[in-house]
């Protein structure tokens, strides 16, 4: 019997089933991956049906993505991934959802604060979304926890990996409430916003990855109304267009953290809030202004301070 294309990816995706019974595999590292159907796949390379346009690259971008998703699965490590998204040309279709009103929730329903992109001369690899610490944050998907500990400049982190392919990033916790491998639907509670880490003031740093690789968020989320542009995105290498980050990508990635997130230049100044103190006291103390602490920090002047807190004056 020949093996076509065909038929070796059928026997692939059985032999998941059969992983999936054996425990080797959890089922949502499966289901979904790519929004296509194994029966509309022709000789040619091509699928049919709107859904799914993948070109005659199909060996070196979905098979490739298809084997790292399934059989990587890391803990400790943010972006174990090793795949090359420069021969990632023809867009695959990833469905965001199954059509549910719940299946995508805002993590914070707030303002963005920072956008993704170009930041002080470095790549912020996602979004800043406003919030007090304490406030709950939430899944913005349903899935599976892959990672929930202390990250470098992430602090305290939860990554969520999703059915799709697709993994969502929620740093700077005051407090993680989910431990890795947990299921978690969409608008559950995993963390309480903090300012923790590389952060100068709570809020919540909110990036989605697509193995491994961070994609603007704006490209999947009108923050303004607080949904989802579609519910389905097209993905290929133009998605990738942080090029630093890219060119990083093999680099190890617990090397590539601790220099991307180092803290600050020595010469920056904190100043960590005592009882009886005001923004216009502290910034009398240190010969600023109470308009530039709060730029600084991303507060506003009628913000109560909470003690112990560590405020940048400069």
């Amino acid at each position: 019997m020949r093996l076509t294309r065909s038929r070796i990816y059928k026997i692939l995706f059985v032999l998941g089933l059969f992983l999936i019974g054996t425990g080797h595999i959890d089922a949502h590292n499966l289901h979904g991956i790519f929004n296509f159907n194994l029966n509309d796949l022709k000789e040619g390379g091509e699928a049919s049906g709107e859904s799914l346009n993948i070109g005659t690259n199909f060996d070196s971008t979905f098979s490739t993505a298809w084997d790292v998703y399934l059989n990587t699965w890391n803990t400790e490590v943010l972006n174990p991934y090793v795949y090359d998204f420069n021969s990632f040309k023809q867009p695959v279709s990833l469905c965001l959802t199954n059509g549910d009103s719940l299946g995508f929730v805002m993590p914070v329903a707030n303002i963005i604060t920072s956008n993704y992109g170009p930041r002080h001369g470095r790549a912020h690899q996602g979004v800043d979304i406003d919030l007090e610490t304490g406030d709950t944050v939430v899944s913005a998907f349903d899935g599976v926890v892959r990672m929930s500990r202390y990250y470098y400049g992430y602090g305290n982190m939860v990554v969520v990996r999703h059915h799709n392919g697709l993994e969502t990033l929620y740093g700077h916790l005051s407090k993680v409430l989910v431990e890795p491998g947990a299921t978690v639907k969409a608008g559950q509670s995993i963390g309480l916003g903090g300012n923790t880490g590389h952060s100068f003031g709570s809020h919540l740093h909110f990036e989605i990855r697509f193995m491994g690789q961070p994609i603007d968020p704006a490209k999947f989320i009108a923050f303004e109304s607080f949904s989802l542009l579609n519910n389905e995105v097209l993905i290929d290498s133009t998605s990738f267009d942080n090029h630093k980050l890219v060119k990083r990508q093999k680099t190890d990635d617990h090397a590539f953290s601790e220099d991307h997130y180092k803290t600050v230049k020595k010469t920056t100044k904190y100043h960590i809030v005592k009882k009886g103190d005001t923004l216009s006291a502290i910034a009398r103390k240190h010969k600023t202004t109470v308009a530039k602490l709060c730029k600084l920090n991303k507060i506003k002047p009628t913000t109560i301070l909470k003690l112990g807190r560590k405020l940048r004056v400069n």
